[in-house]
């Protein structure tokens, strides 16, 4: 595979910085879900390694999951939260995806790499209209932006996996430690926020599947810096349910949002 060295080196620092943090987290899930890791780089390709990363046609997240995909893999999407920008359940999610595909196009990488971009059953049109499994033979069969796809995300496995050869260098230390905090209600983050003198941004860019500012009536777990959870956890209201209660006045009450 050809690169041009400017063209690399203009496109690729921001996502690698991106993706070093996430690698290790990234290659155990593809692993247990028996998908090469190595197909941990298409998000360079997909979305630059990030998580709200938003296309022209409405695919969203770092791996690009459209709605309807992505729900069909077990994430939830709705006017509270999109986990297609949750980094560890989209993740999941696109591991199962390729392993799908895989399973469906015999084993051959490069034709589940074009699956993930145009789906099997384009993959398959091609396969029968160029009368051929190969994917360099049936290529001009494909949609164009297939055709483009699967060498470019050769390209990023090439990189991704050899970061200095190309005069790379990033760091896989985690920008900022985190821990799970679980919030059984609908909160106002710009409020809880403050109880740990936090900036709301902050909070944000932990959770970015969070659409807005509150969290959902049902319960959600979200990612707060470490050691501050306990001290969170006094900014959630906690209401001992009366006979009479309704989800209407208590979320008045409480000012919150019904999810």
């Amino acid at each position: 595979i050809l690169f041009s060295r400017a063209r690399v080196h203009g496109t690729f620092p921001a996502p690698l910085d991106r993706l070093g943090p996430l690698r290790t987290m990234i290659q155990k899930t593809f692993e247990e879900e028996g998908t090469p890791p190595d197909l941990l780089y298409l998000t360079l390709t997909e979305s630059m390694a990030h998580p709200k990363a938003r296309s022209r046609v409405g695919a969203y997240g770092m791996w690009q999951f459209m709605r309807s995909p992505g729900r069909l893999y077990g994430l939830t999407i709705n006017s509270v939260i999109d986990e297609r920008a949750h980094i560890e359940k989209s993740t999941r999610a696109a591991a199962r995806y390729l392993r799908n595909s895989l399973d469906e196009l015999d084993n051959d990488r490069l034709l589940a790499i074009a699956s993930y971009n145009c789906g099997v059953g384009n993959v398959n049109r091609a396969i029968r209209k160029c009368g051929s499994t190969d994917f360099w033979a049936l290529r001009p069969c494909l949609p164009r932006e297939t055709r483009n796809f699967v060498p470019s995300v050769l390209a990023a496995i090439e990189i991704g996996s050899n970061p200095s050869r190309y005069g790379f260098a990033y760091s896989e230390d985690p920008r900022q430690p985190v821990e799970d905090m679980y919030i059984p209600t609908s909160v106002n983050l710009q409020k809880l926020a403050k109880k740990a003198d936090l900036p709301l941004e902050t909070l944000l860019d932990l959770n970015p599947e969070l659409r807005g500012k509150y969290t959902p009536q049902s319960g959600y777990t979200i990612k707060v810096p470490e050691g501050t959870r306990d001290l969170l956890m006094q900014g959630i209201p906690v209401h001992v349910v009366q006979p009479g209660d309704t989800l209407s006045a208590l979320a008045v009450k409480f000012k919150v949002k019904q999810g």
